[in-house]
């Protein structure tokens, strides 16, 4: 009997497999499967570009960068905490209550984040400390750095939950059958957020001012305090005002109002019309545009440059908003009225808040009308994912044009237009700031219909589903929001992103690790290396040894500070626990 070898049966066994498994039907791929698949691959992709815009070389792409990824926490903090807290509120007594009390409890509810926000603030900027205490310089040495962070921390996320107190008010209202008749006639939902929040900041503006001033003066933290309370208000009227008006928008375009959390039925959602969500785009853009029009007027009406159409677009809302400026005179407890500056800074952050609304739902229309599977899952995934590239592809484009505006404002630094170049520079900085935070909205809240969509996944199949998702939202902010606090916030509030690290953070791991010796050894090596080192030095030692002599092209260059500066920097971080890490500190201590 012939017997074949046992590989060519192995190999016999194997073809049979591979044959019947081609053979065999495929088994149907079912949504969750692509969800799953979709969430894994994207989310490895987004952590590992995160790595790479975090640690790009142009700095100002790293600031850009750390700035977007700061707005997207704090957004995804603040609505899953807001929204599990919310649900439990709605349903377990608004929910009990008539159209009439329901609306004066969700005021109540508006009105008590505004107020944590003052309190919160206030006592983080030492509030209640007194006068004497906060007047005293190394009071103000010790703690200055540590409230800056706090007050933007908490007042970024306190203005976020405060702002979604409000969109969940007025959008109520706005789902009203007085107001949902017509996009015209939601719009007067728009109309009373706007007059509720002036109301509101014009409230807190008159009693901080009473409690600064209460002494005649304004210490440095008091300053601060006001400057950050100021900047989360307005953040809560941009964001309110600009999502009610781009709801609107949509109603105009889709002939359908969204429910007050901005979603759609799924039957509406996969079946726009191809030219409705080009339309959502291009409103969007022309927001962008308009705000940058404006903002370059700006600057060539106050030197009353002619002007073309930059001019008319800020002439034309300059004469629509100065009606306000007659109120300026009127004064309210020692406050005017109308604060023009704060009034041009709230028209400009809502413009750029309603052009990211736009972009961003205009985007999920475009992209579900091109799945095959109504799935909204797997859509707000994909959305996520194609707006941040596109996002951070538009972050490159804006650092190359304010790159190019200030290499020529370098060029005439000692020409005769040397004031106008700067004047430049200072008013791209400025447009570019807003499509930063308009870039952060759109990333943040792309994000964000995620994350809440998973955790209503994961409550959805459970016995109590509110209390679930409230747990869950809990449990992420206990993760979160700490890691935020005390990495992420630093780098940008205390420029951390220009050299991808804090000098304190090194000098805090140091001196955790007093006794490991590799430690104390490689901490020398980076002080004498910020100290004196420079990006030349090492081609040039490598050159010396490689010929024996110095490169005529490329000289050693002479170190920064002496080494036994260096070596006393090292010596003295041992015992103050602090230094700057940057040649003037060394210097300064020195001096010392």
């Amino acid at each position: 009997d012939f017997r074949p070898p046992p590989t060519w049966r192995s190999f016999a066994m194997v073809a049979h497999l591979l044959w019947a498994l081609a053979l065999a039907e495929e088994e149907p791929v079912s949504g969750l499967d692509v969800g799953l698949g979709a969430s894994l691959l994207i989310s490895i992709t987004m952590m590992m570009g995160l790595y790479y815009i975090t640690n790009f070389p142009d700095p100002d792409i790293r600031r850009y960068a750390y700035e977007v990824l700061n707005s997207t926490i704090s957004i995804f903090c603040a609505v899953l905490l807001f929204s599990a807290g919310n649900d439990v509120f709605e349903k377990e007594l608004v929910g009990r209550l008539s159209p009439e009390w329901a609306t004066s409890a969700r005021v109540g509810v508006t009105v008590f984040w505004f107020t944590v926000l003052q309190l919160v603030t206030a006592r983080l900027a030492h509030q209640f400390e007194a006068d004497t205490t906060r007047a005293d310089h190394e009071y103000i040495h010790k703690h200055k750095e540590d409230t800056d962070v706090n007050l933007s921390s908490a007042g970024v996320l306190l203005a976020h939950i405060s702002g979604f107190a409000c969109i969940n008010l007025f959008g109520h209202l706005q789902q009203h059958h007085q107001f949902s008749a017509s996009p015209f006639s939601s719009l007067g939902a728009a109309v009373l957020a706007l007059f509720f929040c002036a109301l509101m900041n014009k409230v807190t503006r008159v009693i901080r001012h009473q409690l600064i001033h209460r002494d005649q003066d304004m210490d440095e933290f008091e300053e601060m305090w006001d400057e950050a309370v100021q900047e989360s208000e307005n953040d809560i009227f941009s964001l309110c005002v600009s999502f009610l008006c781009v709801q609107s928008l949509r109603f105009a375009v889709s002939g359908t109002l969204p429910n007050d959390e901005g979603d759609e039925e799924l039957a509406t959602l996969f079946h726009h019309s191809w030219y409705q969500p080009v339309l959502l785009i291009l409103f969007g853009s022309a927001g962008s545009v308009v705000l940058t029009m404006y903002l370059l007027g700006e600057r060539s009406v106050k030197d009353k440059e002619s002007g073309g159409i930059v001019r008319t677009v800020t002439t034309t809302v300059d004469g629509a908003l100065g009606r306000l400026k007659k109120f300026s005179a009127i004064k309210v407890a020692n406050v005017p009225l109308v604060e023009w500056e704060r009034v041009s800074e709230l028209f400009c952050t809502t413009i750029s808040h309603a052009s990211a609304w736009a972009i961003l739902f205009g985007t999920k229309w475009a992209i579900a009308g091109l799945l095959t599977v109504e799935d909204e899952t797997i859509l707000n995934i994909l959305c996520a994912f194609v707006l941040s590239a596109f996002c951070f592809a538009f972050i490159w484009v804006l650092d190359n044009i304010q790159d190019s505006v200030r290499a020529e404002a370098r060029e005439h630094a000692d020409g005769e237009n040397q004031q106008e170049h700067e004047e430049r520079v200072e008013i791209t900085s400025e447009i570019i700031r807003h499509l930063v935070d308009q870039v952060g909205i759109i990333i943040g809240f792309g994000w964000e219909r995620c994350f809440d969509g998973a955790v209503v996944a994961v409550a959805s199949p459970t016995p109590n589903p509110l209390i679930t998702k409230f747990i869950l939202a809990i449990l992420c902010a206990v993760v979160v929001l700490p890691a935020w606090r005390l990495y992420l916030v630093p780098m940008v509030v205390l420029k951390g992103w220009r050299f991808g690290f804090l000098p304190h953070h090194v000098v805090k791991h140091a001196h955790h690790n007093e006794d490991c010796e590799e430690t104390q050894k490689h901490y020398d090596a980076l002080l004498e290396h910020l100290g004196a080192a420079h990006p030349d030095r090492e081609k040039a030692e490598r050159y010396k040894a490689l010929h024996g002599k110095e490169s005529a092209d490329h000289p050693s260059p002479a170190p920064r500070l002496p080494q036994a500066s260096v070596s006393l920097l090292a010596e003295s971080s041992q015992l103050t626990g602090y230094v700057a890490l940057s040649p003037r500190g060394v210097k300064q201590l020195v001096v010392r």
